[in-house]
Order: structure tokens, then C-alpha cells, then sequence
């Protein structure tokens, strides 16, 4: 299983973040890097989306864009999202919110015959891959070129896209189909 991490690892990071459909712009790559993952096994995307629980939002809102992102995605052949967990929670309000590991615990408890050491996570934040390490998955910190600075966690691959992060994971042994 593959989890990924959607706003700055799959679509561009707003300022304003996304409230609309209108406002997702997939990142270069992604696709392929979807299929890639499809490819392996599962794939989930694991979001933080607080905007929800700030009101800037509405849940409908929220899957109407998620609803968007997946179709994107689909458009490239083999591409394709499983399941999506979201924490729509306030900092601070609740354990699924990452760096918790409750939406990465949900995504296992649906996938029980994933093994945690059979999952990676991929996320531009340090907070979306220390869940994945914590429970004992590759992790593969996106970190771009404008952020260079940021420091990966310990144990996670640092990788400058999702797609450099799949096709690592698929040159991996045991993980290749």
C-alpha cells in the first residue's frame, strides 16, 4: 500500500489552500507516479484538512475536490486512488490529524492483510511521512526545490517529486510487480 499525501505532493500548494476545484493544479508527474503506485497495490491518499473545521470549507466542498483530484489523475492510464481518509479536525482537536498515526491506523485496519512494513508513505511535510515511520513504513519526504532548506525526518528517502519517490520505491526489491 502506498500512501500519499495530497495538497504539495500531488496537487500545488495554495497559500489560501484549496477550497475549490478550480484551485487544484496537479503537480508535474503525478499521474505517472499514481500509476506507478496503482502498479504495486493500494493506494490511499492521507490528508490534513482543517479547513474544514475552520469553516472555510464545507465536507461536500472538500470531496467535490477530491472528487476532481481523483478524476485528474484517472486521466492517466493505470492511475487510480483506492480509498481516502481525511482529518477535517483542528490542530491539536483530535489523534488522526498527522503526525498522528490514526488516518495511517484506519487506512490498515480497512487493508488488513497490508503489513506496515509493506506500505510507504509520501508527503512534502515532515508531519505526513513521521506517522509512516512510526509504524515502520518507507517514507519518502517530497521536498522542492524552493524548500530545500526544510530538514527531512531521520529514516525517510528525500526526493525532489512523487514520481522520484515511485520510481525508487518500484526499483526497490520486493516491492517491483
Amino acid at each position: 500500500m502506498v500512501l500519499l499525501d495530497r495538497d504539495g505532493t500531488l496537487n500545488v500548494r495554495r497559500t489560501s489552500h484549496v477550497h475549490d476545484v478550480h484551485d487544484l493544479e496537479l503537480l508535474p508527474g503525478v499521474g505517472e507516479a499514481v500509476a506507478l503506485a496503482a502498479a504495486l497495490g493500494r493506494v490511499v491518499l492521507v490528508t490534513n484538512q482543517q479547513s474544514v473545521g475552520r469553516g472555510d470549507i464545507t465536507s461536500e466542498g472538500l470531496d467535490a475536490v477530491n472528487a476532481a483530484l481523483v478524476r485528474q489523475l484517472s486521466l492517466t492510464p493505470g492511475a487510480r486512488v483506492d480509498a481516502i481518509y481525511v482529518c477535517p479536525h483542528l490542530a491539536g482537536t483530535c489523534d488522526c490529524r498527522k503526525p498522528g498515526t490514526g488516518l495511517f491506523l484506519q487506512a490498515l485496519r480497512e487493508a488488513p492483510d497490508v503489513l506496515p512494513a509493506h506500505c510507504a508513505v509520501i508527503g512534502d511535510q515532515p508531519s505526513d511521512v513521521e506517522p509512516g515511520l512510526a509504524l515502520g513504513m518507507l517514507a519518502f519526504h517530497v521536498v522542492h526545490e524552493a524548500e530545500s532548506a526544510v530538514a527531512t525526518p531521520a529514516g525517510a528517502f528525500r526526493v525532489g517529486s512523487a514520481l522520484e519517490a515511485m520510481t525508487m520505491l518500484a526499483g526497490l526489491p520486493g516491492w517491483a510487480s
